[in-house]
């Protein structure tokens, strides 16, 4: 008679948990042994996917803070670049306005003054009055004569 069969026979005085036979011992060891390992390498994974993880956010988060420092420097030289662009749009005017206050001094043909000297007009050669001219420097045109006017007016400093 084997155990199997002695097992059966006492089964009813001793409990079956307590009396595993050897077969199911050969079997139950190699399958603990596999499920632990596999355990053992899903928990491996598991942190390694983890630690992956939280590398990869680090790099996406300086990534990202390069990102913001080329942005910001590219924002400062762009701001440089509006600066710049400022600076030549304002030199520019000057520039014009120097070439339209020449231009007016060229196009003034004459000066004249009333007779109590309280008015003064400046004349193109169209005999338009020229609104850019002072009532001072009409003054001086009359008094010192249209050579000294548009000498004076085309070296004054503006």
């Amino acid at each position: 008679m084997s155990d199997w069969d002695n097992y059966r026979l006492r089964s009813s005085t001793v409990p079956p948990s307590f009396f595993v036979p050897p077969w199911v011992w050969a079997l139950l060891v190699p399958i603990g042994v596999f499920v632990g390992l596999f355990a053992y390498e899903q928990y491996t994974v598991y942190r390694f996917e983890k630690a992956l993880a939280k590398t990869a956010k680090e790099v996406e988060l300086a990534g990202h803070r390069a990102v913001v420092e080329s942005n910001q420097i590219r924002f400062a030289e762009i701001e440089a670049q509006q600066e710049r662009n400022y600076q030549e749009a304002k030199r520019q005017e000057a520039l014009l306005v120097e070439q339209r206050r020449l231009q007016i001094a060229h196009s003034v043909t004459g000066c004249a003054t009333d007779a109590k000297r309280t008015k003064c007009s400046c004349f193109d050669a169209s005999a338009r009055t020229v609104p850019a001219i002072t009532t001072e420097q009409c003054m001086m045109a009359v008094d010192k004569g249209m050579r000294w006017f548009q000498y004076y007016y085309a070296n004054e400093s503006s």
